[in-house]
């Protein structure tokens, strides 16, 4: 999925702020942010490791969208239903700095810029780049794999001008109120998990 995962800086809330004894949402029943940032889970709201996205833009960490599909059954977002098997590997590039870009254009992503995937492929490319070099040439080949797409294939994951997409508030989840029910048996559970796995390894090694 190439380097997805993203590194510490003050910007985020740390998992102790966050779900601090699996409550998380600090019990408002409200996400810290009002629109998603670009690099964060439409889940945990937390910065994703490895993101696999769906076809209508939204942007998942594998280990907390399986939990909450296997539970529900549904999209988080849409309220729509959703499979496993429907799920992409996304793979967001890096440039030296460790900060998101576009592969082709090399311009930094930021929470304005006009991001989307090409879901044949699963690479992460500016609007522009694809919309210059695929589309208005009818090159409907993707820009680093070179395997053939639809332009259906290409999926919005942020619009600067269609901001409602990532008003977390909208979110089916948050509209249901399940979201202390997903911090405290899918996003923390999987924080808890990962703690315990790191310090089983700790403990063999030392």
């Amino acid at each position: 999925m190439g380097k997805n995962q993203h590194s510490k800086d003050g910007l985020h809330l740390r998992p102790t702020e966050w779900a601090q004894d699996g409550r998380g949402f600090k019990d408002r029943g409200r996400s810290p942010y009002s629109k998603l940032p670009l690099h964060c889970c439409f889940l945990s709201f937390q910065p994703f490791e490895n993101p696999v996205g769906t076809r209508d833009g939204a942007v998942f960490d594998v280990a907390h969208i399986i939990g909450y599909i296997k539970k529900y059954g549904v999209n988080p977002v849409t309220g729509g239903k959703l499979e496993v098997s429907e799920l992409v590997p996304l793979n967001f590039h890096r440039n030296n700095e460790g900060k998101f870009h576009c592969p082709v254009t090399f311009k930094v992503f930021t929470n304005h810029s006009h991001v989307v995937a090409n879901m044949a492929s699963g690479h992460v490319y500016s609007f522009d780049a694809v919309e210059q070099l695929n589309r208005k040439n009818k090159n409907f080949k993707d820009l680093i794999t070179s395997k053939p797409f639809k332009w259906s294939d290409v999926v919005v994951i942020q619009d600067p001008d269609d901001s409602a997409a990532r008003e977390v508030d909208k979110f089916f989840f948050m509209q249901k109120g399940q979201q202390d029910e997903v911090t405290r048996t899918i996003t923390h559970r999987e924080s808890e998990e990962a703690k315990e796995a790191k310090k089983e390894k700790l403990r063999k090694n030392a």
